[in-house]
């Protein structure tokens, strides 16, 4: 007896394209099932634990230095869900680098413009593969964006400190 015969057909009995759509729905489904199962589980073990992030918003105007306090629960941009807590601000005016007329660059101060260092208190599931507060993996370096009912800014992980 042959697999496929004169007519296409697996073993006698299926069409070989439907046996392969056949195939490719199920595989769809057993995906989608994996998926939702596995949606809110702890990635690689995490567990949670209290994470204090200093970070850095650069170039903002006085009105968002008015705007953010300490004690401002704030939220991540795009999903919504609790970031952290401000815990401490400094401000001070914001450099750029320029070139002088004789061709060197010297730090000057930005008119109207400043830099806030900002400490965040937030709850974070922590592996060894990453720290991840709310739906987003934080690292020294990351840029992230998070909101109040006040204000939204942008903000660089210039340090990340994990409370054993």
């Amino acid at each position: 007896m042959r697999i496929i015969d004169e007519h296409g057909r697996l073993l006698g009995r299926i069409n070989v394209i439907d046996f392969l759509a056949a195939l490719l729905v199920l595989s769809l489904v057993a995906g989608g099932i994996y998926k939702v199962t596995q949606l809110g589980q702890a990635p690689g073990g995490a567990v949670p634990k209290e994470v204090t992030l200093e970070v850095l918003i650069e170039g903002v105007r006085q009105p968002t230095v008015d705007a953010i306090s300490v004690g401002d629960a704030v939220r991540e941009y795009n999903s919504g869900e609790p970031f952290g807590v401000i815990t401490a601000k400094r401000v001070e005016a914001a450099t750029e680098v320029v070139p002088t007329a004789d061709g060197r660059l010297v730090l000057a101060t930005v008119p109207g413009k400043y830099n806030i260092n900002l400490t965040i208190r937030c709850d974070a599931m922590v592996s060894d593969r990453a720290i991840t507060i709310g739906r987003t993996e934080v690292r020294i370096g990351s840029m992230i964006r998070v909101k109040t009912v006040k204000y939204a800014v942008m903000f660089t992980v210039m340090g990340i400190e994990v409370t054993p």
